[in-house]
């Protein structure tokens, strides 16, 4: 059943994420098909998982490097070449994936130093207690979690936005998008971060 669930959600997600123009038809002889690659995918999970593991140090994370890695399969099937066998480019896709994975997280972890940083003092009489202390270590753990759990296309807006490290303008250049088109991005990207936190 597990199995199945897996296959369902990743046929689901090739739908969401195919770009423009590419359609099955774009894909020439010999590419793999979506269920060929959502079935090989099951299959090799736990092996894959593993792999992911060992650079993200993160089981959760590591489920979710597997997941993208098996989206851009399908996204990017037309691009298989032959020349590897295909779980050998599944393979490089999913290490790829969780090298950008551990990118990610140290931004993850800049930003949220930063936040902590720059954040307001509590308007409070004497010293914090130990409750308000623990209290505000809670919140930075579930936006540090939430922001994991986020997907790809979300965390390449919202990280460098909360931390600061990339101005709106060049992040138009680099994605290709409008600048109206960004902050929309960015205003849903951090309403599912909320969502995220609400529902950890």
């Amino acid at each position: 059943m597990h199995e199945a669930k897996n296959q369902s959600e990743i046929g689901r997600g090739a739908a969401e994420i195919r770009p423009r123009g590419d359609t099955r038809g774009a894909c020439r002889s010999g590419c793999p098909g979506v269920e060929e690659i959502a079935q090989l995918v099951s299959r090799l999970r736990p092996r894959l998982e593993a792999v992911a593991l060992r650079v993200t140090r993160e089981p959760e994370a590591a489920r979710d490097v597997v997941q993208q890695a098996a989206l851009k399969a399908i996204r990017f099937r037309h691009q298989y070449r032959g020349a590897a066998a295909l779980p050998t480019w599944i393979h490089r896709i999913v290490v790829n994936e969780a090298l950008m994975w551990k990118r990610g997280q140290q931004r993850r972890v800049a930003a949220l130093e930063r936040f902590e940083r720059e954040a307001p003092e509590l308007e409070i009489q004497g010293t914090p207690s130990m409750d308000e202390l623990l209290d505000q270590r809670r919140r930075l753990v579930a936006v540090t979690r939430g922001l994991a759990r986020l997907g790809l296309r979300d965390r390449e807006v919202l990280e460098p936005f909360l931390a600061h490290t990339q101005p709106l303008r060049e992040l138009t250049v680099r994605l290709g998008i409008p600048r109206t088109a960004l902050r929309t991005r960015i205003f849903r990207a951090r309403r599912r971060l909320l969502r995220l936190i609400e529902t950890a």
